[in-house]
């Protein structure tokens, strides 16, 4: 659950960081 959860947290940070 936590890689999960830290996973989809660390995609959604690299889009916001990126765009």
């Amino acid at each position: 659950m936590g890689m999960s959860f830290r996973s989809a947290l660390d995609g959604v940070v690299f889009v916001l960081g990126g765009a």
